[in-house]
């Protein structure tokens, strides 16, 4: 099972948002015009309570979700 599972294209296409956990790691990924924001953090605290997470942009593509998959992977 990959550890990082998230919805399709079109989940992310419809504006849906997407958070997850993956051990100590949280993530969300969340549409931003033809991009998606993918956030990072170790912390027990939701994404709003954060002060800084880790973030990149990538396209909003099969492609791009392929490339957030691999940097979540780098940030555990």
């Amino acid at each position: 099972m990959e550890p990082f599972e998230l919805r399709h294209l079109t989940y992310f296409l419809n504006k849906n948002v997407f958070v997850g956990s993956c051990g100590p790691l949280r993530y969300r990924l969340a549409p931003s015009g033809d991009q998606i924001a993918v956030f990072a953090w170790k912390d027990d605290r939701c994404f709003e309570c954060q002060e800084s997470p880790q973030q990149i942009q990538v396209p909003m593509s099969d492609e791009g979700l392929a490339q957030a998959v691999d940097w979540l992977k780098k940030q555990l």
